[in-house]
């Protein structure tokens, strides 16, 4: 088990994502103005935006302190996922924003509206692939702090 994958599993961390999930399942999530909302300052914050995905490839991300929550409010798409020691990095790690990008061969998950993936730090992702179907949607990505 990597050391990543420890620091997310707690009782703390998964509080947090369990709130994320109730924001997501009471509809609140839905209803979020554009931008960062904190919910619980930098340990549990979420980031809604309008989502164009595309089929042009894309850059895939890992990140060190945060699980992702992904959460698809309308529309659809693909999101990549792949191990992280297979992801070939094309810089350094961003502390700043907490990504490091590079590329990746991994397995396309659909996810549809109202519907949400929880990506953890030992997973590298690419999210917004076109689905085929949904040029345009709304997205609600959760942060979710992976320490006490």
């Amino acid at each position: 088990m990597t050391e990543e994958k420890n620091r997310c599993e707690n009782a703390a961390v998964q509080r947090r994502v369990e709130r994320a999930l109730e924001e997501i399942a009471s509809g609140r999530a839905d209803r979020l103005p554009d931008g960062r909302t904190n919910i619980d300052s930098d340990a549990l914050y979420v980031n809604v935006f309008d989502s164009r995905p595309s089929k042009e490839a894309k850059v895939w991300e890992a990140h060190r302190r945060y699980i992702d929550v992904q959460y698809i409010i309308s529309g659809g798409e693909d999101i990549g996922l792949a191990p992280l020691e297979t992801l070939e990095p094309s810089g350094d790690y961003d502390a700043q924003n907490d990504v490091i990008v590079g590329s990746a061969q991994g397995e396309l998950r659909h996810v549809a509206a109202g519907e949400y993936l929880v990506i953890r730090p030992d997973t590298a992702h690419c999210p917004g692939i076109f689905d085929g179907e949904h040029r345009e949607g709304r997205k609600a990505v959760f942060k979710v702090l992976c320490a006490d």
